[in-house]
């Protein structure tokens, strides 16, 4: 994957989580995160900010497909 398209995926799962209450905290390998920490993560480009952003990606992938309601 080109850097060009790596950002604008990066973007993308920003713009997702933005929408989402920051406050919410969900269940990342075993252990609770909110939405903020998990912003945090991807624009800090960290290990788990590039695999919430992997997730993500195939979260909105799956919906875009209608697999997911």
């Amino acid at each position: 994957m080109s850097n060009n398209s790596s950002k604008e995926i990066e973007d993308l799962v920003i713009a997702r989580l933005e929408t989402l209450n920051r406050n919410a905290k969900v269940l990342l390998m075993g252990k609770p995160i909110t939405v903020a920490e998990m912003l945090e993560e991807v624009r800090n480009r960290t290990e788990l900010g590039k695999r919430i952003v992997e997730v993500q990606f195939r979260m909105i992938q799956s919906l875009s497909r209608g697999e997911i309601d």
